[in-house]
């Protein structure tokens, strides 16, 4: 049996960051680059003291008798393995995630909510990121080594936790401190314990873990082949699920809500599903930050902004998209002073309105200054013009207590607009 810390404990756990991924890359040398990062790991836990409850794949579980000793663990191997130099160009990263609490010891395990509250804090941060909950921050806080601060990064309602946490980021000096928003919905660490025995690993454990290992390899393997069934890893057209991408996704615009397939609300994760990984950005204002996901397809190309796992605005700059009536990249915009030929057809059909100031804008749509809008009390959507061609150059779906955050802003009116007051 094993002497498991009691008392006050901290649980460090650790997951690495797209290992699927990595199995495809390195194929036969993932395995190497498996046990260097679990030597790195290992040889910072004991530095501080930690034991190591358990690992399974990539994910290790480790209690720690003094917080301060677990964060000085988690910058060692952060370090360690930021300073490794990784074959074939790779970039392992692992997310990590501390909480102190007092859990009971029961027999050879650990019994308490502590367990998977940790677990459910290392799920919720992106490769390279460590996190600490509100208690170990108290505990921790004027104990930090020099080169370490801890960033407040609010509170978070994290999966089946009922009580909201507040999180905290660990920066120090040669590490990254910028990520995307947190991934409160993302699933646990593969050692992931509520009430789990910590006793000698059994026979039945290990054959369960060597199978789980050969099918992770076979699948890695049917990855990188490309089966009759499998997306390839040059067809940007599908994504992991064998979803659409942008091009062969449905292309309607429906303003207030979507384009395509990704409507306002979604969940990011829900977007992967479509659309894959795609290119990720971050942008930030005063009191918000969040990341950006650009996609392409065979036809068309979009941009999804997100702020805490929830989409809040999707562009795009492409024709293939199109509302019912029609409107679309491209199309030329029933523009103040620009004859149009079909205007007086338009009219009579209802696609055009004409305004007061003796402008015209597309049904619903109202012309402010170098773009076309359409505002509810929650969402906006704009058409942005091109005024040397005038035509629509963008169209912006977006939630409207972003519209001044985002990268992708929705126009203010200026002087010379004269068909309506306020905002676009």
């Amino acid at each position: 049996m094993r002497n498991l810390p009691g008392g006050t404990v901290t649980f460090l756990f650790t997951d690495v960051e797209g290992s699927t991924r990595l199995l495809k890359d390195l194929g036969g040398g993932y395995a190497d680059v498996l046990a260097e990062h679990e030597r790195i790991l290992r040889e910072a836990f004991a530095g501080g003291g930690g034991q190591e409850i358990d690992t399974q794949g990539d994910s290790f579980f480790v209690a720690f008798p003094r917080a301060k000793d677990a964060v000085g663990a988690a910058l060692a191997a952060q370090r360690g393995l930021r300073s490794h130099e990784w074959p074939q160009g790779s970039d392992l990263r692992v997310r990590m995630g501390l909480h102190t609490g007092e859990p009971t010891l029961g027999g050879e395990r650990y019994v308490g909510l502590g367990v998977h509250r940790a677990a459910r804090i290392c799920a919720a941060a992106h490769g390279g990121q460590v996190l600490l909950s509100n208690t170990t921050r108290d505990i921790v806080e004027d104990e930090l080594p020099a080169e370490a601060r801890l960033v407040d990064l609010g509170e978070h309602r994290l999966k089946d936790i009922d009580r909201p946490e507040r999180l905290f980021q660990l920066n120090a000096e040669g590490l990254p401190s910028r990520f995307p928003p947190l991934r409160v919905d993302a699933p646990l660490p593969r050692s992931r314990f509520r009430d789990a025995r910590f006793g000698r690993p059994k026979l039945a454990l290990l054959a369960a873990g060597a199978l789980l290992a050969l099918a992770g390899l076979i699948a890695g393997i049917a990855l990188a082949l490309g089966g009759e069934n499998s997306p390839r890893a040059t067809d940007t057209g599908r994504g992991p699920n064998g979803h659409s991408s942008p091009g062969r996704d449905p292309a309607r615009v429906v303003p207030g809500k979507s384009i395509g397939s990704v409507s306002l609300g979604m969940s990011e994760s829900d977007v992967r599903k479509l659309y894959g990984s795609g290119v990720e950005t971050e942008w930030r204002s005063p009191g918000k930050s969040g990341s950006v996901l650009r996609f392409t397809g065979p036809e068309a190309a979009l941009s999804v902004a997100l702020f805490a796992g929830k989409v809040v605005q999707v562009s795009t700059t492409s024709p293939y998209y199109a509302t019912g009536d029609g409107i679309r990249v491209g199309a030329v915009a029933p523009y103040p002073g620009v004859p149009q030929s079909r205007t007086e057809t338009a009219l009579n059909t209802g696609e055009l309105v004409r305004l007061p100031s003796g402008a015209y804008a597309w049904r619903n749509f109202i012309y402010g200054r170098n773009a076309y809008c359409l505002r509810d009390s929650r969402t906006v959507t704009q058409l942005t013009l091109d005024l040397l061609i005038v035509h629509v150059t963008r169209i912006l779906v977006t939630d409207t207590r972003f519209e001044a955050d985002l990268p992708s802003r929705v126009s203010q009116q200026g002087e010379g607009v004269t068909s309506f007051n306020g905002m676009c």
